[in-house]
C-alpha cells in the first residue's frame, strides 16, 4: 500500500503504530471478520458472538441487509480499539 500519512489522523501514538502495521500486513482500509478474529486471538465465533451482543468489537459497516451479509472493519477503528484494549510496550 502506498505510504500513509497517519499523523493526519486524530489518533494516539499507539493506535498509530497499531495501524501502521495493519496497514502493511493487509494493504487494504479493511479487515473481514475472520482477519479481526486472528488480530484479536479469538475465534470466528467469538466475533459473530461480539457483534451480536453489540460489544467486544470496534465499529463496523454491514455491506446489506440480510442476516448473513459481510461485515467489514475500518484499520482506523481496529488501531483505535487494540490500543484502548491492550498495553503497548516499548523497546
Amino acid at each position: 500500500m502506498k505510504n500513509i500519512d497517519i499523523s493526519k489522523f486524530k489518533i494516539s501514538d499507539d493506535a498509530g503504530n497499531i495501524l501502521t502495521y495493519l496497514l502493511q500486513k493487509y494493504d487494504s482500509f479493511f479487515i473481514t471478520k475472520k482477519e479481526l478474529a486472528k488480530e484479536l486471538g479469538v475465534s470466528y465465533s467469538s466475533i459473530d458472538n461480539f457483534i451480536f451482543r453489540k460489544y467486544g468489537v470496534p465499529d463496523y459497516k454491514k455491506l446489506g441487509t440480510s442476516k448473513n451479509s459481510k461485515i467489514l472493519f475500518n484499520l482506523i477503528d481496529v488501531a483505535v480499539f487494540m490500543a484502548d484494549k491492550t498495553e503497548v510496550q516499548d523497546d
